[in-house]
């Protein structure tokens, strides 16, 4: 098929479930070759507020400081690190003696240190084969701080020698550590401007993450006095002079801890002042370009706060979750009146809702003259329209001077409203998910379930093919072994698959109707899609990628997942093409979600599939919901190209997948790719999580309205209305032709008794 990436592999003539067993390593057919796709990673998420006991092996000279420094400078997959981050390997790194002929690392074992050369020389070899080397190695072993992979070469102490290392644990500790500290520094360094005081902490922290440090020399002008405003400034260190002021004639000093230009993310003013740095300082810039982008408009946002606060006042909307009013005040629309234009009018149907921003209003009811009522900024009227289209307005509202109001329909109330809109006076959010949930169920006795066939299995059990005696209908039934979960520390995630999949209603996510538990095992009830596998579409015997429209069509239905799911700050953390099946009518759906995770703010846990991971998951900083944009990105241009952008063009070396990442080097093949597309798959993989489409105010808006997307029709895609690029031909509804045999061990570990109730919900 004339390319080697790892995404470029002899398709099976099936497919098969075992990305939907969860987090494992693919299982092992009758034949011994690998099932299934790319494997996938795990580890713990680290401790941020991390601090570890400095020992003796760990100290070290200014000399051997700036060796560990410049090793880590030249090695490939730690050249992004910041100052602070290179800083843990000289803090942290422990001292090793070797002896002539010792053996440092074997190659195939897994590993978990990494290695910075002090003296002495050392050789690599492979199979028994001594490897050549143009240079002497600095450090060696570095996969190791990622992930527990094996090791790929056999290393051995030539002479005495001197090595410097560090594990993984307290690399990705350290790293999360220092990277959590200092976010929450910023964030807390930006709640003393007081246009921002308003703003959550967790949009703090989103601030924080565009910052940008700047070091000024003594004498430099940061603002001119009339200079259109676009930046913030935060002082970290040193004095500015503001001079050239109306009205003031003295000299005023600012220093650490002050901060000047924050009209500038509101109005954009022309500068009132001149601001020079009175020695060297370092300072940190805000600019109201990145704020918009990460935020959207200050002024925006502030008024969508107050919106917000207006939402939360009224009894009405009292059982609406923060979520669901959050999303409301998203879509209100700014709305103007003139003086003494109607706004609305007594006895017709109403379908909007209004808060007032400005100007004053006047309520009138022509069954009472005597009712007259005068509202202003911050009322607001018309709330009944969002329950219902059939209620008739109690009264007329005019504009009594020109009106500014902001206002939402009740087709956009009811879009973001879990279950009906009708119930939400009387329940809260929690019991309208759960009824909505409950209306998805299907309450099938274990017992009536027959087994047709075995559709995949891997490290936590399997997934088969099952018919309901009575009904006839199919399903694919899940099973997870309690034991394994447990001795791989799964729990929590197993939980959370179950949780976020009962409370995900989507037309391109895999349904769960039930889940059912015996004393060894965990059951998940799940829609069956028989056209296997998206991997499968993508990568057959004959070709590899699919053409423009395919392509699009297929990622059409991600993209509109995912953005389902980033509405409910849900990260999903291991889309790739095996985690995607074809219905029968040739619509992909979102499956496995043992890595899916509710989150507002940053987490820290290393999970994923390599090539679709996201540089910040690699490197231990942190991440939120972009890592999945960035995956969507990867899965782009593999639909396009045929294989993923960062794969390893010799194979499978995790390492060489993990540089390529970090390194971000993009490069598109001659043909697949038109501007629009290029331009989407630049945009989703970009190394700054903050400055992905999907990562702004709109959400995952702005990569369904995206150019690439310009010409599709999500409303006849969304109905089911288009035509499928691939119908998988289908015998019965009990076919798995396009599923892989599996033959699979159906014992369970007798031994394992359950201790605790961690899975007592499930």
């Amino acid at each position: 098929m004339g390319n080697t990436c790892s995404a470029r592999v002899d398709a099976p003539v099936g497919s098969t479930v075992e990305a939907a067993i969860g987090p494992s390593v693919a299982a092992a057919a009758a034949d011994g070759k690998p099932k299934g796709g790319r494997k996938n990673v795990f580890d713990e998420a680290p401790d941020t507020d991390f601090r570890k006991q400095k020992t003796e092996r760990m100290n070290k000279s200014l000399e051997v400081a700036e060796r560990i420094r410049g090793a880590i400078m030249e090695q490939p997959l730690l050249t992004k690190l910041a100052e602070e981050e290179i800083q843990v390997f000289v803090d942290y790194a422990e001292r090793k003696d070797v002896a002539a002929g010792e053996i440092v690392i074997n190659e195939g074992e897994k590993g978990d240190s990494f290695y910075i050369v002090q003296t002495g020389s050392f050789t690599f070899s492979k199979d028994g084969q001594e490897l050549e080397m143009n240079t002497p190695k600095s450090s060696f072993g570095e996969l190791a701080l990622l992930f527990n992979a094996p090791r790929a070469a056999t290393v051995t102490a030539v002479e005495d020698g001197i090595l410097w290392f560090i594990d993984r644990s307290t690399f990705r500790h350290a790293i999360a550590s220092a990277k959590a500290r200092s976010r929450q520094e910023l964030a807390q360094k930006l709640s003393r401007v007081e246009i921002l005081q308003t703003l959550s902490h967790h949009q703090l922290e989103h601030l924080a993450d565009v910052v940008i440090p700047r070091t000024v020399e003594s004498g430099s002008v940061v603002i001119r006095k009339g200079e259109t405003g676009h930046v913030l400034y935060l002082i970290e260190e040193g004095d500015f002079s503001f001079t050239d002021i109306d009205g003031v004639t003295e000299e005023i000093v600012k220093g650490p801890g002050e901060f000047f230009g924050e009209r500038a993310l509101l109005t954009g003013d022309t500068r009132a002042a001149t601001v020079t740095a009175k020695s060297e300082a370092k300072l940190l810039e805000l600019s109201r370009q990145d704020f918009d982008k990460s935020l959207g408009p200050l002024k925006q946002i502030l008024q969508m706060m107050s919106n917000k606060e207006v939402l939360e006042s009224i009894e009405l909307f009292s059982n609406l979750s923060a979520q669901e009013k959050m999303n409301a005040v998203r879509l209100f629309v700014p709305k103007t009146f003139r003086a003494n234009e109607k706004i609305i009018r007594e006895g017709e149907r109403g379908e909007s809702f209004f808060v007032i921003d400005s100007g004053t209003v006047v309520v009138t009811k022509a069954s009472d003259k005597s009712f007259r009522k005068e509202l202003g900024k911050g009322a607001f009227f018309g709330e009944m329209a969002l329950l219902s289209r059939n209620d008739k307005r109690q009264a007329s509202v005019t504009a009594v001077t020109e009106v500014m109001a902001f206002t939402i329909t009740q087709q956009n109330f009811a879009s973001i409203v879990v279950g009906d809109i009708s119930d939400v006076i009387s329940k809260t959010a929690e019991d309208r998910a759960a009824e909505l949930a409950a209306a998805v169920r299907r309450d099938i006795p274990f017992n009536e379930l027959k087994r047709v066939a075995v559709l995949g299995a891997g490290t936590f059990g399997r997934v088969t093919l099952v018919q309901h005696a009575k009904s006839g209908h199919v399903y694919a039934l899940k099973a997870l072994h309690k034991s394994e979960i447990v001795q791989h520390k799964q729990q929590a995630n197993v939980m959370n698959e179950k949780n976020i999949m009962m409370q995900c209603h989507h037309p391109f996510i895999l349904h769960l109707y039930n889940t059912y538990k015996d004393s060894h095992r965990l059951f998940m009830l799940l829609e069956y899609c028989p056209g296997g596998e998206l991997f499968t579409v993508l990568h057959t015997a004959h070709r590899d990628g699919v053409d423009p429209p395919a392509a699009k069509f297929y990622c059409a239905g991600v993209a509109m997942a995912l953005s389902y799911l980033s509405d409910r700050n849900i990260m999903y953390r291991d889309l790739k093409p095996e985690n995607m099946l074809v219905d029968q009518q040739g619509y992909p759906k979102l499956i496995d979600f043992g890595f899916a995770k509710i989150k507002n703010g940053k987490t820290y846990t290393l999970c994923g599939t390599p090539e679709y991971m996201a540089p910040e998951i690699i490197m231990g900083r942190g991440y939120d919901k972009a890592v999945d944009w960035w995956a969507f990105g990867v899965l782009v241009y593999e639909s396009l190209a045929g294989y993923s952008p960062f794969c390893d063009p010799h194979g499978a070396n995790q390492q060489v997948i993990c540089q390529n990442i970090v390194a971000g080097h993009l490069r598109f093949p001659r043909t697949g790719f038109d501007a629009h597309s290029k331009e989407l798959c630049r945009s989703l993989l970009n190394m700054d999580p903050s400055r992905r489409p999907g990562m702004g105010q709109r959400g995952g808006r702005d990569v369904l309205e995206s150019s690439w997307f310009s010409t599709f029709d999500f409303q006849q895609f969304t109905a089911k209305k288009m035509r499928a690029p691939w119908l998988p031909k289908i015998k019965s509804p009990t076919d798995t032709s396009h599923f892989d045999p599996y033959h699979v061990d159906e014992s369970v570990d007798e031994s394992y008794h359950d201790e605790g109730d961690w899975d007592r919900d499930f």
